[in-house]
C-alpha cells in the first residue's frame, strides 16, 4: 500500500484526499467489510447509492489527507464535519467525487511488493 495524497481544488480551495490504513480500519469498522463498503457505494444499476455513506466516505478521505498534511506541515487545518462535505459533494457533483475516491483508491492499493499485492488481494476476497 502506497500513502498517496491526492488535491481537489472545490471553489478555489485544496483539498487532500487520501486512502490509507487508518481509513480502511475505519471502513471495516463501519461497513464490516472492504467488499461491504465496495458494493454499497456502487450498487446495481437500478439502485442509487446511499447519500449518507458517500458523505462519510469522503470525509474519511479528506480528513486522513488534512491529517496527514498537518503532521508533514506542522500546521493545525481544522478537520471537516459530514455537513461541510456534503456541501462540497453538492458543488462538485457525486459522480465526481465517486470517481476521485476510486482513482486515489487504486493509486494507494498499487505496490511493487508482490508479497503486498497478494495480502490485498485477500482482503478483497
Amino acid at each position: 500500500m502506497l500513502d498517496i495524497v491526492k488535491n481537489m481544488t472545490i471553489n478555489e480551495k485544496e483539498y487532500p484526499i487520501a486512502f490509507t490504513l487508518n481509513v480502511m480500519e475505519a471502513i471495516q469498522d463501519k461497513y464490516g467489510s472492504m467488499k461491504e463498503w465496495g458494493d454499497i457505494l456502487q450498487p446495481p444499476k437500478n439502485e442509487e447509492p446511499k447519500i449518507k455513506d458517500i458523505k462519510w466516505t469522503f470525509t474519511q478521505f479528506i480528513n486522513e489527507g488534512i491529517d496527514i498534511e498537518n503532521e508533514e506541515k506542522n500546521e493545525k487545518r481544522t478537520l471537516l464535519t459530514e455537513k461541510q462535505v456534503g456541501r462540497l459533494i453538492t458543488i462538485v457533483g457525486m459522480d465526481k467525487i465517486n470517481k476521485e475516491m476510486m482513482l486515489v483508491t487504486a493509486e494507494s492499493m498499487k505496490t511493487d511488493n508482490p508479497n503486498e499485492m497478494t495480502t490485498q488481494n485477500q482482503m478483497n476476497q
